[in-house]
């Protein structure tokens, strides 16, 4: 039977609408240490959920100061191919699952991949990829439980910065990263059409299964 009550965890402004509720499962994208600390909601939230899992990238300080999850899922296909595992030191890790390889985009530049003029020859060791962090979460949740609802906070796709801190300056609505965002996305909503998305920032996915908050 789906798990019916899915919450992904992104870190812009919106987040600050999550809400405490008894979640059958929450996905956390990255560090999110000090978000947790400012929304006071999102710390009740993880007391009463069944299950948290931590999703990171394979770059960048995306280790939790204050591990609070059950399981940690990295971003990459193993060790080697991670660029951060020192800062994972300590921590029960597991790497993308089988489930997700052959998913997500060639890694051949986000402007090829919107043009889709790209060929098998453009894959990389580490096999596919996702344009955020997040975006790899919100496909991994709904792979893992093939949910009735999934619930998306804090996916701002940089329309604005952080809850916390500020967007690096070259992620903006031009640039061919966000799109492939947004392409993503509406791939995953017309995918899962079983599966109803509340997002709680205005992203305009078309789908009946689409729900602004």
């Amino acid at each position: 039977m789906p798990t019916s009550l899915i919450a992904v965890l992104g870190r812009g402004k919106s987040l600050s609408k999550f809400h405490s509720d008894t979640w059958d499962h929450i996905y956390m994208v990255n560090n999110m240490s000090q978000e947790i600390e400012a929304v006071r909601d999102l710390f009740l939230a993880l007391g009463f959920a069944k299950k948290i899992t931590h999703v990171a990238g394979r770059k960048g300080a995306t280790a939790m100061d204050k591990p609070v999850a059950m399981r940690t899922i990295i971003n990459a296909l193993d060790r080697e191919h991670h660029d951060n595992w020192k800062r994972f030191e300590g921590v029960k890790c597991t790497y993308r699952p089988a489930c997700m390889r052959p998913r997500g985009y060639p890694p051949v530049g986000w402007n090829k991949i919107l043009k889709e003029k790209f060929t098998a020859a453009h894959k990389s060791n580490n096999g596919n990829c996702w344009p955020t962090t997040g975006l790899f979460a919100i496909d991994l949740a709904l792979m893992e439980n093939h949910p009735c609802e999934i619930h998306l906070f804090g996916f701002d796709f940089y329309n604005d910065k952080y809850l916390i801190k500020q967007n690096r300056p070259y992620q903006t609505q031009d640039n061919p990263k966000v799109k492939c965002m947004y392409k993503y996305l509406q791939k995953l909503v017309d995918e899962f059409k079983d599966t109803r998305f509340y997002c709680y920032t205005k992203l305009n996915i078309i789908g009946d299964n689409w729900v602004e908050i």
